[in-house]
């Protein structure tokens, strides 16, 4: 092979690289539970999902938001260890309220 080539083929393989990674930060699947809030240079763009979400890489900055109660334990100790269980309700109408 000649140089000219040998080059091309560098500067190609380059660029395949490059966007092969540009897609990897674009794409995310996000799950049924769960939504995301876009911020787009700082401004809340509103929320994206479930499914296959495209972001612009660099630009949109994702922050995920459960929908799930949340169950969490309170220690109580009074004359013997009773532990209480609890559960938080996360009633988000639009999640991108929330911020």
């Amino acid at each position: 092979m000649s140089s000219y080539t040998t080059s091309l083929l560098c500067i190609v393989g380059f660029v395949v690289v490059v966007v092969l990674a540009f897609l990897a930060n674009a794409i995310r699947i996000i799950p049924e539970y769960q939504r995301l809030v876009v911020f787009r240079l700082g401004r809340c763009i509103g929320e994206k999902g479930p499914g296959l979400v495209i972001l612009i890489p660099f630009v949109d900055r994702a922050v995920k938001v459960d929908l799930r109660e949340a169950v969490r334990e309170i220690p109580y100790l009074d004359r013997f260890l009773v532990v209480l269980q609890g559960s938080q309700p996360n009633r988000f109408c639009d999640p991108g309220r929330e911020f």
